[in-house]
């Protein structure tokens, strides 16, 4: 080969490695909002989020100056697209997240346009009872079959005291035109606080199912009349686990 350098060979063998092979997604689209002027503007500096069921965060991007935004290399899965802003004229606009699904022979949204809504910005949270499903060194891909049922619920504040849970959730029955459309998770004597905030938080349930739109305009209308409000939503995974897998090459 070169002067000075030989080769010596020897016998050997032949290995065989499985890897999975993925298309990663792809979504990218302009951003914006309504101001106090019913005009739309670009929503610059939007974070947009995706989030996993479990409230695991897949991706996190930052929109330009014009409100274009792009995420690649997105796992196949099923996540909730979110927006938030700090945006100090676009601060209380409100987006409801979106649930989208990226299969593993690669998803691709382009040109999908984001618009926040005048109105008080509510936020969402996302947990699952159960954890998610997993595979043989986590190649499992998360579909929507996997969910098992999913409950849209309301926080109305997180609390240091008893006094002051109880205190908002009297005067959410008595005040709020939507205390007789919704019961408290369990009892108020049941409610203990995080182990790491030492925080309680006051959660009620609609007595019919919710969307997360009919959510998200009760929030609304309850952080207009001075309720702290944010929306719950909490998945339930099925079990048995189904069983597919990513794809996989041999080489």
């Amino acid at each position: 080969l070169f002067p000075g350098v030989s080769l010596r060979t020897h016998a050997g063998s032949v290995t065989q490695l499985d890897f999975p092979v993925v298309t990663g997604g792809e979504m990218d689209g302009q951003a914006d909002y309504v101001d106090a002027k019913s005009q739309h503007k670009p929503a610059s500096n939007l974070k947009v989020s995706l989030v996993a069921p479990d409230g695991t965060v897949e991706k996190t991007v930052t929109a330009a100056y014009d409100g274009y935004y792009s995420i690649s290399s997105i796992r196949p899965g099923v996540y909730y697209l979110t927006a938030r802003t700090d945006d100090p004229d676009a601060v209380n606009a409100a987006f409801v997240p979106q649930l989208l699904v990226f299969k593993p022979a690669g998803t691709t949204f382009f040109g999908h346009g984001l618009s926040l809504r005048p109105g008080y910005g509510v936020p969402f949270v996302f947990s699952s009872e159960n954890p998610a499903p997993n595979g043989t060194r986590h190649t499992r891909v998360i579909r929507p079959d996997d969910i098992a049922s999913q409950k849209v619920l309301l926080r109305l504040g997180q609390y240091q005291s008893r006094l002051g849970l109880t205190f908002t959730w009297y005067r959410f029955k008595i005040r709020s035109k939507w205390g007789s459309a919704f019961s408290l998770v369990g009892a108020l004597a049941d409610i203990t606080p995080d182990p790491k905030t030492h925080a309680m938080s006051l959660i009620i349930k609609p007595n019919r199912p919710l969307s997360l739109e009919d959510a998200a305009n009760v929030c609304q209308l309850l952080k207009k009349n001075r309720f702290p409000c944010a929306v719950k939503v909490i998945t339930t995974y099925r079990a048995p686990y189904l069983t597919a897998t990513l794809p996989s090459h041999s080489g």
